[in-house]
């Protein structure tokens, strides 16, 4: 069996939320979707929070690529 490297090639940057799979793992609806709010069901009635979980996961996930110094 031949020894194969894993790594990505010919692009500068992943974003794991362009998987369809984590997409629907993290139950995330981008920002740039018209009306984005409509596809986004929580359980309180205030409407004024509804993509706060979406904006927190890519927060989230952004934070791992901070330098020390920037926490």
């Amino acid at each position: 069996m031949e020894k194969t490297e894993n790594h990505l090639q010919g692009v500068h940057t992943y974003n794991i939320l362009r998987n369809i799979l984590y997409v629907t793992a993290f139950q995330y609806v981008a920002a740039n979707i018209p009306h984005r709010d409509d596809y986004i069901i929580d359980q309180d009635e205030n409407d004024e929070n509804n993509s706060a979980q979406s904006d927190l996961i890519q927060l989230v996930l952004n934070a791992a690529f901070l330098e020390k110094a920037e926490l």
